[in-house]
């Protein structure tokens, strides 16, 4: 049996994420209607976390360029912090596709927001479930030469505007310090909270790609994601099981109460 590394971070930090909403967005005829502008909004500085702790390490992330500010998090209208960062969605353990989270991460214990599919414009309200306040906005990507940008726009408020490369970056630029022996082949672990916490599996050619100043989008996704938590009826968090099989290979994980963490474990020889 072989444990993964740094798991037990993982589960830790996905519990600290509460009422946290899930939902596909409304769509308008144009992603520009009912948009009023008052100019970009500003990156967070890294000393503005909310009243949170350890969950800003699933909505948060930094560049190596920037090392002051959140290049995800932004300072919006009503003192609010609105976090943009891309959520894993598996099939069997394979990675599937991301989304695009939109969240609103001023207090750890009130975190909500809405997922929206990559490259379609839409719009929606954010609605605390706790104080019944709203944030309602607009989103698009544009195309900007080689890349493709998110763009936020609260109404009556300023636009959040994020490199969708930088966001692919950022997760596989977490994943860069932590190996994980998954049976038979070495990955790099990373992770991705929302409704369903997971462990993403990268490969080498990810981590080769962040030298690259615009990488091929495939190049950055995981080869696995694996659900291991979930959101349960009361906000709190849960194990999806003991023991999770990997589709397409000989491999499970299996939860070690006693040490907190995930191993990994051939199902058959």
């Amino acid at each position: 049996m072989q444990r993964t590394l740094g798991l037990v971070i993982l589960l830790a930090l996905v519990t600290t994420v509460s009422c946290v909403s899930k939902g596909e967005f409304v769509k308008r005829g144009s992603p520009g209607t009912g948009i009023h502008r008052s100019g970009e909004a500003e990156r967070a500085p890294v000393t503005d976390r909310g009243s949170g702790g350890n969950f800003w390490a699933l909505f948060s992330d930094i560049e190596p360029a920037d090392p002051a500010h959140y290049y995800n998090v932004f300072k919006m209208n009503g003192g609010r912090l609105i976090s943009l960062s891309v959520m894993a969605e598996s099939k069997a353990g394979a990675f599937d596709r991301y989304k695009l989270g939109v969240f609103d991460v001023t207090s750890a214990a009130d975190v909500f927001g809405w997922r929206h599919e990559i490259g379609a414009p839409g719009e929606n309200t954010i609605t605390s479930p706790m104080s019944g306040s709203s944030f309602h906005y607009y989103l698009r990507f544009v195309p900007r030469g080689s890349e493709v940008l998110a763009q936020v726009q609260q109404v009556g408020g300023p636009m959040a505007v994020v490199s969708m490369n930088s966001l692919y970056k950022g997760r596989v630029r977490r994943a860069k310090e932590k190996t994980a022996k998954l049976c038979d082949q070495t990955y790099y672990e990373g992770y991705t909270g929302g409704p369903n916490g997971a462990i993403l599996f990268f490969t080498e050619r990810a981590i080769e790609a962040l030298g690259d100043p615009s990488p091929r989008i495939e190049l950055l996704l995981p080869k696995l994601a694996v659900y291991v938590t979930r959101r349960g009826g009361m906000g709190q968090n849960q194990r999806v099981a003991e023991e999770i099989p990997i589709a397409n290979s000989n491999c499970s994980l299996i939860w070690n109460d006693a040490g907190g963490y995930w191993d990994a474990k051939k199902t058959q020889d």
